[in-house]
């Protein structure tokens, strides 16, 4: 039912996502503010590598969060589409002017990380006086972040803060992609 309201305020709204969830916030009577990621529709894109670890060649390219959660294999690289898409204003004085940003919990490759493949909001988080906080999940996410220390999260994220797309860390090989 919110994902309809929402949809439903943005087209009234003129396609104005940050007009839509202010107003929707304000007739939940919520606390805090939740702004987009960017002022266009994103999709994932994952190179998934098939169960089959033997043949590290054979990977599919799949598109879109729910498909890429729920597609058998390991994630080893995500990266956004638009690859630069534009950031709304309110989001990078949100981020200038934070005292803490928190990245995380929730889905290692495809709900915290995909914030770093915005090169806008990559380049706020650098940026910002704010102290930034990783929050990990207690339980490892299959397919992307199975056998993962607090040290290997770390690594890709630092790594998906240097580049345009995410790699999963290959323990033989360093960062991939």
């Amino acid at each position: 039912m919110g994902n309809l309201l929402l949809t439903g305020l943005v087209e009234l709204h003129g396609g104005d996502t940050v007009r839509a969830l202010d107003e929707l916030a304000g007739l939940l009577d919520a606390r805090g503010r939740v702004l987009p990621m960017a002022d266009v529709p994103l999709d994932l894109v994952a190179q998934v590598e098939r169960i089959d670890l033997e043949d590290r060649t054979r990977s599919r390219t799949i598109r879109g969060q729910v498909a890429i959660a729920t597609t058998p294999g390991r994630v080893r690289q995500i990266r956004v589409s638009p690859d630069d898409p534009p950031v709304h204003p309110a989001v990078l004085d949100a981020i200038a002017g934070a005292d803490v940003v928190s990245l995380g919990p929730g889905s290692w490759y495809t709900s915290v990380l995909p914030h770093l493949l915005v090169p806008q909001l990559r380049a706020a988080l650098t940026a910002t006086a704010a102290k930034v906080v990783v929050v990990l999940n207690l339980e490892p996410q299959p397919g992307e972040t199975d056998g993962f220390s607090p040290e290997e999260h770390v690594s890709v994220l630092q790594a998906s803060s240097r580049r345009g797309a995410v790699a999963q860390r290959d323990r033989r090989c360093g960062l991939g992609g």
